[in-house]
């Protein structure tokens, strides 16, 4: 059985493979719990023990880390992040949505206005600083040409995040807690356009908890969306935002996070 199949055949059962004796309060089944534990092969005598534990655990929802061979794989470490299904998540995911959409309008202001007054000398610059990637040789050797070409993709990007704010906005009025991003059901990868405008691990988040993976390096820029738009945040979703960065910062990279409990249908 392969890694995958293993997430995928647990995570339809809604089991978390670890000893639940080690974690602080039993989890509800409205609770999303987020576990990442070090994978690692182990041929200590108590893993019997362990396993038999595990068997018993109780139906929640959770990432943990997926062995490549769970028979002869032992969680020593982990951390956990929980959460209300009912507050929290989506809260979080709304605000994150609409301050990468702000982000976004500033920086397409800020081309526009460049191109509009023929100031292109640094603009190459001033786009990595903004995390920008410009596509094609011309554009990345000429700052006229990256300018045009940052334009045309902030525009992309822009317009498909409002249009999922728009939904969103719809979703609040019927009073609609889903915690998935409606105009992101459909999509399993992050676009290429979000993904030059620094905005891939807005998407990994918006996602959360249909990809039943989270690896360290979408792990890590996750937590950089985190910190970089949850320092705006006040209350309970500042509180949160930090939390949960400082969680996805402790995914090493012999690590992974995975979805338990939910099979990702929204």
């Amino acid at each position: 059985m392969t890694s995958r199949q293993f997430a995928k055949y647990y995570s339809k059962r809604g089991l978390l493979v670890q000893d639940r004796r080690e974690v602080d309060e039993p989890q509800s089944d409205d609770t999303l719990l987020l576990t990442n534990i070090v994978r690692h092969r182990d041929d200590d005598d108590d893993d019997d023990d362990d396993d038999d534990d595990d068997d018993d655990d109780e139906a929640s929802m959770g990432f943990h880390p997926t062995p490549c061979e769970p028979e002869m794989t032992t969680a020593k470490t982990f951390k956990t992040f929980s959460h209300s299904k009912s507050f929290g998540l989506i809260d979080v995911k709304r605000f994150l949505l609409s301050e990468g959409i702000k982000y976004l309008g500033s920086v397409q202001e800020e081309v526009i206005k460049r191109i509009d007054e023929q100031k292109v000398d640094g603009a190459r610059e001033y786009l990595l600083d903004a995390g920008i990637t410009v596509s094609g040789d011309e554009a990345a050797s000429d700052d006229e040409v990256a300018l045009q070409d940052a334009s045309d993709t902030l525009a992309e990007a822009f317009e498909f995040l409002e249009g999922c704010r728009m939904m969103e906005d719809r979703k609040k009025w019927s009073d609609n807690r889903n915690v998935r991003i409606a105009g992101l059901c459909d999509k399993e990868e992050s676009p290429r356009y979000l993904a030059q405008v620094g905005m891939r691990g807005l998407f990994d988040l918006l996602k959360v908890p249909d990809h039943l993976e989270i690896f360290h390096e979408e792990a890590k820029g996750m937590a950089d969306v985190l910190d970089r738009f949850g320092r705006n945040a006040t209350g309970d979703i500042g509180k949160y935002c930090m939390d949960m960065k400082e969680f996805l910062m402790s995914c090493g990279e012999n690590q992974v996070i995975h979805v338990v409990g939910d099979s990702g249908a929204p």
